[in-house]
């Protein structure tokens, strides 16, 4: 494959691309360049926790079924799942699905073995077995039923190739399994991956990704015409710029949660009327209007809008200061208390701090605002050591999120969790609802869909009046792309998906090239 040409203009906004030259200037024939706002951890899905590493690794080796943006799953190298009873079910691969049965195997035995120190061994400690039955099928038995396993496991996991990823470290950054690309540089820059289409696989471009962190840069590429795709990471502020210089930003609605996290363990937060108080005092109408620049909804609960899972009847706070201020009074909540509330170094994440700040001030509470670097604030969230946090869970598809957030079993290091094997959970401002447990445990273990949901609905109905935090918005989920790149028809942009997933990539083609008279 012919590396993309990136023009300097570009490079010295971007420091990282220097390194690596040779490249001549131009449009590559068949090649979509890609840039992305942050590096992968790993390629391995086994090893990936964060977002970019999950969705690269996709392209590479995809997982038995996805998330749909109906946040439904679709089977994608299996064709027909059969269920044995309440706790097995067989899986029988696509025949035109490259790996076989026992990659599948291969891949989750390993996740399971402590010895890989997979992320995701804790999600999977629900599976008793997982064997071949022959070439295609593979059956999973768990020890126990769990409707969230088909999303948390099987959509989950990228499935890997045994004969690859025998070797975890060549797996790390040339994984290879069913995807539609393979990894053809050497590895050795974690700013710049090479993908090819794999030989008898889908026809289309092939794709030169690059990170570039600074969003400006990111901006400039596009309008300048050194770059095709910025995938995701397309900030609010600069939607109109880019369809004002006629370039193409498709959106859709996404499923990450941005919300106000609580410590509910903390003074003045540790009652109920206080943290409903905070609630009615913030106008997220006026924040996703002001900040998102109307690129994102109101958010009623961590599940988003149009889940299949969210009670219709469960609508947004809205603001009523007075209302607030009498609920602070009733509390004994002195005029001028003092709150300290934690972002990240995020420009969204620190203004919508600082708005919010203003906004609790209308209220009597005055909020430091306290800034540091995303690892500083997930150490201090996992430690605790918080009282107010702005803060976001991404993807939300699976409704049982509910239960890693407020289940008093995932309180980290509480006697329940580290009795259920759960330490280090996601209740981390320790919330705690006897009702909440039981409902979220019953969801887990029901196959009937509505019930699942009616559950679900009691829990964000009782989470919305005991505010463990507060629900804020859901960013939408934008690609801006230049005129050469289209959707699958040609003729069409190219489409996001809720998720935020990358493998939309795959369906993107290029309009015919420019000729010069």
């Amino acid at each position: 494959m012919t590396p993309g040409c990136w023009p300097v203009r570009l490079f010295w906004l971007s420091l990282a691309l220097l390194v690596g030259g040779g490249c001549e200037h131009g449009e590559p024939p068949n090649v979509i360049r890609v840039l992305i706002g942050s590096a992968a951890d790993t390629l391995d899905p086994r090893m990936a926790s964060g977002a970019v590493g999950v969705r690269l690794s996709q392209l590479l080796a995809p997982p038995l079924c996805v998330v749909d943006d109906r946040l439904q799953p679709r089977w994608l190298l299996a064709d027909e799942v059969g269920y044995v009873d309440e706790v097995t079910m067989d899986v029988h691969l696509k025949d035109e699905t490259v790996v076989d049965a026992d990659d599948v195997v291969f891949t989750f035995s390993s996740i399971l073995d402590p010895a890989l120190g997979s992320p995701h061994r804790a999600r999977l400690d629900v599976i008793a077995e997982v064997v071949a039955l022959d070439a295609r099928t593979v059956r999973f038995r768990l020890v126990r039923p769990h409707t969230p396993f088909v999303v948390d496991g099987l959509c989950a996991i990228g499935i890997v190739s045994r004969r690859t990823c025998g070797n975890k470290d060549v797996c790390r950054t040339h994984p290879a399994g069913a995807g539609g690309f393979m990894r053809v540089d050497d590895g050795s820059r974690p700013d710049r991956l090479l993908l090819k289409r794999r030989p008898g696989g889908e026809p289309g471009p092939d794709l030169d990704i690059r990170v570039v962190r600074d969003g400006s840069a990111r901006l400039l590429g596009l309008l300048a015409g050194d770059v095709d795709v910025v995938m995701g990471d397309v900030a609010p502020w600069d939607v109109a710029p880019l369809e004002g210089a006629g370039l193409s930003v498709s959106d859709t609605a996404g499923v990450g949660f941005s919300y106000l996290g609580i410590n509910t363990r903390t003074g003045l937060l540790a009652d109920d009327r206080v943290r409903r108080a905070l609630a009615l005092a913030i106008d997220t109408r006026q924040l996703v209007a002001g900040r998102l620049r109307g690129h994102g909804t109101r958010s009623s609960g961590l599940l988003p809008p149009g889940h299949w899972a969210k009670a219709a009847s469960l609508q947004p706070v809205d603001v009523d200061r007075e209302a607030a201020r009498a609920l602070l009074r009733e509390a004994g909540v002195p005029a001028g208390a003092m709150l300290r509330l934690l972002s990240s170094t995020d420009r969204l994440r620190q203004s919508s701090a600082r708005a919010i700040a203003a906004q609790l001030a209308e209220v009597g509470l005055q909020v430091e605002v306290e800034v540091r670097d995303w690892s500083v604030v997930y150490e201090r969230l996992k430690a605790g050591r918080f009282e107010l946090v702005l803060a976001k869970w991404t993807p939300v598809v699976e409704p049982d999120l509910l239960t890693t957030t407020v289940h008093s079993r995932s309180i980290p290091g509480s006697v329940e969790g580290v009795a259920a094997g759960a330490v280090g959970g996601g209740n981390r401002g320790a919330f705690k609802d006897a009702d909440v447990d039981r409902w979220l445990d019953e969801a887990r273990t029901t196959v009937d869909v509505d019930a699942r949901a009616r559950l679900y609905g009691l829990v964000e109905a009782r989470l919305q009046q005991r505010v463990p935090f507060v629900p804020l918005w859901c960013d939408d989920e934008v690609i801006a792309t230049s005129s050469r790149v289209r959707g699958r028809d040609g003729v069409t942009p190219l489409q996001p998906w809720r998720t935020g997933s990358f493998l939309p990539l795959l369906e993107a083609t290029l309009a015919p090239a420019r000729t010069t008279p």
